[in-house]
């Protein structure tokens, strides 16, 4: 079962966010626009607008982790939940 979370504004985006982002992708700046339909796993998903990344905590669990409650406590009030 996956859980996606939107955003309303994707121009609301935490840096350090999109420090996790390049961090996982070894060097390459994630820009919304280069991410769209991006896969990573099917467990999490993270909505911001037209970006989306599906996170799997197996794979990825600390980095899983730390987006998955950084996003919770920076847009609680944002979030759109389906």
């Amino acid at each position: 079962m996956s859980q996606c979370w939107k955003i309303p504004n994707v121009n609301n985006i935490d840096p350090r966010l999109l420090e996790g982002c390049r961090w996982l992708f070894r060097g390459v700046t994630p820009h919304p626009n280069d991410l769209k339909g991006l896969r990573l796993n099917h467990h999490h998903a993270i909505a911001y607008g037209s970006l989306v990344i599906t996170l799997n905590e197996g794979s990825y669990p600390l980095f899983a982790r730390c987006i998955l409650e950084e996003v919770g406590d920076l847009y609680r009030q944002d979030f759109m939940f389906n």
